[in-house]
Protein backbone atom coordinates (compact mmCIF):
# COMPACT_ATOMS: atom_id res chain seq x y z
CA UNK A 1 0.00 0.00 0.00
CA UNK A 2 0.97 3.44 -0.44
CA UNK A 3 -0.07 6.62 0.66
CA UNK A 4 0.45 10.61 -0.18
CA UNK A 5 2.62 12.08 2.30
CA UNK A 6 -0.89 14.09 3.88
CA UNK A 7 -2.05 10.64 4.63
CA UNK A 8 0.92 9.66 6.15
CA UNK A 9 0.97 12.74 8.26
CA UNK A 10 -2.13 11.50 9.82
CA UNK A 11 -1.63 7.47 10.53
CA UNK A 12 -0.38 6.84 13.54
CA UNK A 13 -0.02 3.32 14.54
CA UNK A 14 -3.08 1.74 15.64
CA UNK A 15 -5.41 3.34 13.12
CA UNK A 16 -7.81 1.14 11.39
CA UNK A 17 -8.11 1.07 7.54
CA UNK A 18 -10.15 -0.61 5.35
CA UNK A 19 -8.59 -2.47 2.11
CA UNK A 20 -11.14 -2.66 -0.89
CA UNK A 21 -9.74 -4.98 -3.73
CA UNK A 22 -10.20 -4.48 -7.41
CA UNK A 23 -9.58 -7.51 -9.89
CA UNK A 24 -7.47 -10.04 -8.87
CA UNK A 25 -3.46 -10.13 -9.57
CA UNK A 26 -0.84 -7.71 -10.32
CA UNK A 27 -0.68 -5.77 -14.16
CA UNK A 28 2.52 -4.39 -14.65
CA UNK A 29 2.69 -1.56 -17.52
CA UNK A 30 5.93 -1.90 -18.50
CA UNK A 31 5.35 -5.74 -18.70
CA UNK A 32 1.97 -6.07 -20.38
CA UNK A 33 2.50 -9.81 -21.19
CA UNK A 34 3.20 -10.25 -17.35
CA UNK A 35 0.49 -11.19 -14.63
CA UNK A 36 1.61 -12.03 -11.25
CA UNK A 37 -0.87 -13.91 -9.16
CA UNK A 38 -1.10 -15.05 -5.65
CA UNK A 39 0.26 -11.79 -4.14
CA UNK A 40 -1.88 -12.40 -0.95
CA UNK A 41 -1.51 -8.75 1.84
CA UNK A 42 -0.58 -9.58 5.29
CA UNK A 43 -0.86 -7.95 8.79
CA UNK A 44 2.48 -7.84 11.05
CA UNK A 45 1.62 -7.58 14.59
CA UNK A 46 3.81 -8.28 17.49
CA UNK A 47 1.84 -11.78 18.35
CA UNK A 48 1.64 -13.13 14.58
CA UNK A 49 1.15 -12.93 11.19
CA UNK A 50 -1.81 -13.05 9.25
CA UNK A 51 -2.86 -13.46 5.63
CA UNK A 52 -6.13 -12.37 3.69
CA UNK A 53 -7.28 -14.47 0.71
CA UNK A 54 -9.85 -15.15 -1.38
CA UNK A 55 -9.99 -18.90 -0.92
CA UNK A 56 -11.75 -20.06 1.77
CA UNK A 57 -10.28 -23.37 3.81
CA UNK A 58 -11.31 -24.67 7.28
CA UNK A 59 -9.24 -23.04 9.85
CA UNK A 60 -9.67 -19.41 7.68
CA UNK A 61 -12.38 -17.25 8.82
CA UNK A 62 -14.46 -15.20 6.87
CA UNK A 63 -14.29 -11.48 6.37
CA UNK A 64 -16.35 -9.72 3.99
CA UNK A 65 -16.80 -9.95 -0.11
CA UNK A 66 -15.28 -13.10 -0.65
CA UNK A 67 -11.97 -12.66 1.38
CA UNK A 68 -10.63 -14.92 4.37
CA UNK A 69 -8.38 -14.15 7.19
CA UNK A 70 -6.06 -16.95 8.49
CA UNK A 71 -3.36 -16.46 10.90
CA UNK A 72 -0.18 -18.24 9.61
CA UNK A 73 2.63 -17.87 12.43
CA UNK A 74 2.41 -17.28 16.05
CA UNK A 75 5.22 -15.19 18.11
CA UNK A 76 6.03 -17.80 20.54
CA UNK A 77 8.67 -18.69 23.27
CA UNK A 78 10.90 -15.69 21.69
CA UNK A 79 10.67 -16.52 17.52
CA UNK A 80 7.66 -16.61 15.09
CA UNK A 81 6.54 -20.69 14.49
CA UNK A 82 4.29 -22.00 12.10
CA UNK A 83 1.32 -23.58 12.09
CA UNK A 84 0.24 -26.54 10.44
CA UNK A 85 -0.94 -24.57 6.83
CA UNK A 86 1.77 -22.50 6.88
CA UNK A 87 2.89 -21.67 3.73
CA UNK A 88 6.60 -23.81 3.41
CA UNK A 89 8.22 -20.04 2.11
CA UNK A 90 6.91 -18.26 5.10
CA UNK A 91 8.50 -20.75 7.46
CA UNK A 92 11.72 -20.43 5.77
CA UNK A 93 14.67 -18.65 7.94
CA UNK A 94 15.40 -16.19 5.58
CA UNK A 95 11.33 -15.09 6.06
CA UNK A 96 11.05 -16.03 10.08
CA UNK A 97 14.90 -13.43 10.34
CA UNK A 98 12.65 -10.79 8.28
CA UNK A 99 9.90 -10.61 10.27
CA UNK A 100 11.55 -10.82 13.33
CA UNK A 101 13.45 -7.66 12.19
CA UNK A 102 10.01 -6.08 11.26
CA UNK A 103 8.87 -6.89 14.54
CA UNK A 104 11.17 -5.38 16.52
CA UNK A 105 11.28 -2.10 14.40
CA UNK A 106 7.38 -1.98 14.62
CA UNK A 107 7.81 -2.77 19.03
CA UNK A 108 10.62 0.36 19.25
CA UNK A 109 7.80 2.50 16.64
CA UNK A 110 5.08 1.22 19.55
CA UNK A 111 7.41 2.43 22.53
CA UNK A 112 8.34 5.71 21.06
CA UNK A 113 4.65 6.00 20.29
CA UNK A 114 4.07 5.41 24.01
CA UNK A 115 1.73 2.62 23.00
CA UNK A 116 3.11 -0.19 25.03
Amino acid sequence: MDFSPKVLDKLVIGDKIQVKSFGCGLKLLDFPDLRICNIDPGLLSTENLTLVTGKNFTHRIYLRDGIFAEVTLLYQNGRFNPLPWTYWDYATEEVLAMLENLRNQLLLELKMAGRL
